[in-house]
C-alpha cells in the first residue's frame, strides 16, 4: 500500500512540475509562424512626406474607426487588400467587397477602434505589425496583424491577418 502511494505522489509531483509551466502559446495558420513572444516594440518608422511614425498612423486610424467615417477609414487602406484569417484568404478589391463580408470588415474596424499599441511582428515579415486590443469589460488582449507599407508616400494598410475569423 505504501508503494502505490508512493508511485501516486511521484505522478502527481511530475503532472504539476511539468503540467503547470508557463508556455507561450505560438499560433501556426496559413504558413504563419507568429511568436507573440518575438514581438519588438516598434522605434519608430517616419514617411518621407510628414514624418508620421506607425504609432501616430495608428492613433489617427484609431480615431477614425471610432467615428464610423467609412469614407476616411477607406482612404487609409490600400486595395486590393490580401486578408487572411485561419482557413481563409481572401482578396478585396474594393472596400465594398471588404464591408461585404462583415465578419472579416467587424473584426478588422473594431480591433482599429479599441486597438492599445502596435508592435512589429517580425515573424510576419519586415512590414507586418501587430495591433493588440482589449474590449471595454474583457481582461484578455487580442492581436490582429496588419501589413503597413507606404503608398505614394503615406501609410496604408497593405495586408490583414485575423486569427480565429
Amino acid at each position: 500500500m505504501k508503494q502505490l502511494h508512493k508511485i501516486i505522489a511521484i505522478n502527481l509531483f511530475v503532472f504539476f512540475l511539468f503540467g503547470c509551466q508557463n508556455k507561450t502559446e505560438k499560433i501556426n495558420k496559413n504558413s504563419f509562424d507568429i511568436g507573440y513572444e518575438k514581438e519588438q516594440q516598434i522605434k519608430s518608422l517616419p514617411t518621407k512626406d510628414n514624418g508620421e511614425t506607425i504609432e501616430l498612423f495608428l492613433k489617427r486610424i484609431r480615431k477614425i474607426a471610432q467615428s464610423d467615417d467609412e469614407n476616411n477609414l477607406k482612404s487609409f487602406i490600400n486595395f486590393p487588400l490580401l486578408g487572411q484569417g485561419d482557413g481563409f484568404e481572401d482578396r478585396f478589391e474594393t472596400f465594398e467587397d471588404l464591408k461585404s463580408n462583415g465578419r472579416i470588415y467587424s473584426f478588422f474596424k473594431e480591433s482599429l477602434a479599441i486597438s492599445i499599441d502596435i508592435k512589429q511582428a517580425p515573424d510576419l515579415g519586415e512590414k507586418w505589425y501587430s495591433v493588440r486590443y482589449q474590449y471595454p469589460q474583457g481582461r484578455n488582449d487580442y492581436y490582429n496583424y496588419f501589413k503597413i507599407d507606404k503608398v505614394d508616400g503615406k501609410l496604408k494598410i497593405v495586408g490583414v491577418y485575423i486569427p480565429g475569423a
